[in-house]
């Protein structure tokens, strides 16, 4: 079995033709930090040359999930993201947006052509 995953990664790798750009740790970071900001700042702009590569959890890897989800958002699509987002530090409503590619923050209509959800795509502009 892990020779499997290894060679399909291998694939992966090799197809995409990227280099990676790894960002682990960061789990005490909250959403509302300069930190958080900064990693989804700088992951929305990297995609086009780097695969970005995370362990999946919280924080700073989560900041880097948002950055790359966005990446062909436009501006103010992702700075309103970031600012829902900051709005809630803690974890709650991020099972959703790994599910759905949607930020979902409690009470809001995130079904398409509600105008309340803030769906990742698009063109950046």
């Amino acid at each position: 079995m892990t020779l499997g995953i290894g060679d399909g990664l291998r694939r992966f790798l090799k197809a995409h033709k990227k280099p990676l750009v790894g960002v682990m740790g960061g789990h005490g970071v909250t959403r509302d930090s300069d930190a958080y900001v900064d990693i989804a700042r700088l992951t929305v702009i990297w995609p086009e040359k780097y695969l970005i590569v995370t362990g999946g959890g919280p924080g700073v890897m989560e900041a880097a999930h948002v950055g790359v989800a966005f990446s062909t958002s436009p501006e103010a699509t992702f700075q309103a993201a970031l600012k829902k987002t900051g709005r809630q530090a803690g974890l709650s409503g991020a099972r959703q947006f790994a599910r759905r590619g949607r930020l979902d923050f409690g009470g809001m209509d995130d079904r398409p052509g509600s105008g309340q959800g803030l769906a990742a795509g698009g063109d950046r502009g």
